[in-house]
This record gives structure tokens, sequence and C-alpha cells, in this order.
């Protein structure tokens, strides 16, 4: 699974993370994880892809 978090924007404030650092790290502990079974982690990667698209659309009240 694919997911672009780089067209999320950069967190504004340096010394904190943003959506997309934080979705980054989300995506690579996922991805790396040894404890979840390989479904279990294309469900939470969809998730974060899910996150991602309303990252790019905040003003959405639907999500």
């Amino acid at each position: 699974m694919s997911i672009n978090l780089n067209q999320l924007p950069n967190s504004p404030d340096t010394e904190k993370p943003g959506i997309k650092e934080l979705l980054t790290q989300l995506q690579e502990a996922i991805s790396q994880s040894t404890d979840l079974p390989e479904t279990e982690k294309a469900e939470a990667l969809e998730q974060v892809q899910a996150l991602a698209e309303t990252g790019k659309n905040p003003q959405e009240s639907s999500k």
C-alpha cells in the first residue's frame, strides 16, 4: 500500500511534529511491526491513508 504523505503540510512549529511527521512515524511503525499479522497491518495502513486524506482537507467537516 502506498500512502502519499508528502502532500501533507510540514509542521509549522519546528519544535513539535505535525500531522505529516506523526503519520510518517505511524506508517513506519506499522510496516516494521513483527507483532501484527499482515491483514491487520493492511487494515491499519488503510486507516493511516484515511487520516492522510483528512489531513489534506481539514476544512471538510464530514470527516
